[in-house]
């Protein structure tokens, strides 16, 4: 399956056609896709034209192989493809690129800022000055058709947030605002020990979940309650589940909200937020009046990641129900390192550490604190201190592993942030 630069091809929509020359206009309204249509068929028959190759060859309009529209495919090189036939069959398309107007430069080069992977991309041949219009010919496997991994990082991966859930909107349990990186929520409790005074237990775990703009959905999110039973897995594709932020009355009066991007720096190893601010184009005339702000927008997204159609202004909700006996993998006496627990479990006490683990449409997982540092032999560990998918890279090697499955602790969320405690029956 293709994987998109999300946030590129949703900032690229635009209105209907533009009108690039006496001949042709280019319709932008499925942009980034395009295609180009003739005003007449007498315009444009016996003459040479061609628009410098937007995304693919151009057809003259009576090509009923084709179509009136052109094709969604292109060159992946330098050479020149496109254009309109030149012969009343269609057999031939005869290429030519003007200098005005320029509206690119060849298939690949606008092909790779909309497309991190592609299983199989063809290219047109060429032959003198025509390409044959057969379609497809041949596949090109000398250019880089999966940057996943080269052109994201730790920065970029996925993360999870806790839920606060003493800072909510007034009269709503849904709009929170959410806890730092890498923590959960369970009954609650953003952190720290959850104690139950009984066998068994009910554990209502939350958390908000974020993907990069460029990188969704979210394709996989699993739970490991610790309890030794098989991981709770959902699958399908997901869009990010956000809470409510204060803002801050800024330009033009309008409110301002943190972008939430992370920058990371591969020499020190460390993320840091971006100090950028999104204009959410909510009038304001003190920051007052930018509390309490949902982060997803309905028809001022910033982003693909915050729009309406990739964003719940809600959190993602899991139930188990846990229980404890002496027998139990995780009963322990004394009952943790605490005196003030140990008070309370005289006869020891079972403890829990659960985790979330979450896999973006590029093959990244959010990562705990210790991230994922590649314990086989590989020149680099996939995805340097962050945790990728590198099976899914076209050309894998021995060593290309999914650290999602391989790595034990890296693609989690921390279990030394939260855990669960009940006694045994």
């Amino acid at each position: 399956m293709n994987i998109a630069y999300t946030d590129n091809i949703w900032k690229d929509k635009g209105p209907a056609y533009v009108v690039v020359n006496n001949f042709s206009k280019y319709n932008i309204d499925n942009a980034p896709f395009g295609s180009l249509k003739y005003r007449t068929v007498n315009e444009v028959v016996g003459k040479k034209f061609d628009v410098a190759l937007l995304y693919g060859p151009r057809q003259k309009p009576d090509n009923d192989k084709l179509g009136t529209s052109g094709m969604a495919f292109g060159c992946p090189d330098g050479r020149k493809c496109g254009g309109i036939s030149t012969y009343p069959t269609g057999t031939g398309v005869a290429y030519n690129t003007p200098s005005s107007p320029l509206l690119g430069t060849n298939g690949y080069s606008l092909y790779k800022n909309l497309f991190a992977k592609s299983n199989a991309v063809y290219s047109l041949i060429n032959s003198n000055k025509y390409v044959n219009n057969s379609f497809p010919t041949a596949k090109d496997t000398t250019l880089d058709f999966n940057v996943t991994e080269k052109y994201s990082d730790l920065g970029k991966a996925p993360r999870v947030r806790a839920i606060l859930s003493k800072d909510c909107i007034t009269g709503s349990k849904e709009k929170c605002k959410e806890g730092k990186d890498d923590t959960i929520t369970i009954n609650g409790q953003a952190g720290g020990d959850v104690l139950f005074v009984r066998t068994p237990g009910v554990a209502n775990l939350q958390f908000y979940m974020i993907a990069d703009k460029n990188q969704m959905p979210v394709k996989r999110i699993k739970v490991d309650w610790d309890d030794g039973y098989p991981e709770k897995v959902k699958s399908g594709m997901f869009g990010n589940y956000r809470g409510i932020v204060d803002g801050k009355c800024g330009f033009n009066n309008t409110c301002l909200v943190p972008s939430d991007d992370m920058i990371y720096n591969s020499v020190t190893k460390k993320a840091t937020y971006s100090t950028t601010d999104y204009n959410t184009k909510q009038k304001c005339e003190s920051d007052k009046d930018c509390e309490e702000m949902t982060i997803c927008r309905e028809s001022t997204a910033p982003t693909f990641g915050r729009s309406g159609d990739a964003c719940n202004s809600s959190y993602l909700k899991f139930t188990n129900t846990y229980t404890c006996s002496v027998n139990s993998k995780n009963y322990q006496k004394p009952c943790t390192e605490k005196d003030s627990i140990q008070g309370k479990y005289k006869d020891g006490c079972c403890v829990f550490h659960p985790r979330v683990q979450v896999k973006d449409n590029w093959g990244w997982y959010n990562s705990s604190e210790f991230g994922c540092k590649g314990t086989y032999n590989r020149s680099t560990s996939p995805g340097d201190d962050g945790c990728y998918d590198a099976q899914q890279l076209l050309v894998t090697g021995i060593n290309d592993k999914d650290e999602g499955e391989r790595d034990l602790t890296g693609p989690w969320t921390s279990t030394s942030t939260i855990r669960v405690i009940l006694p045994p029956k």
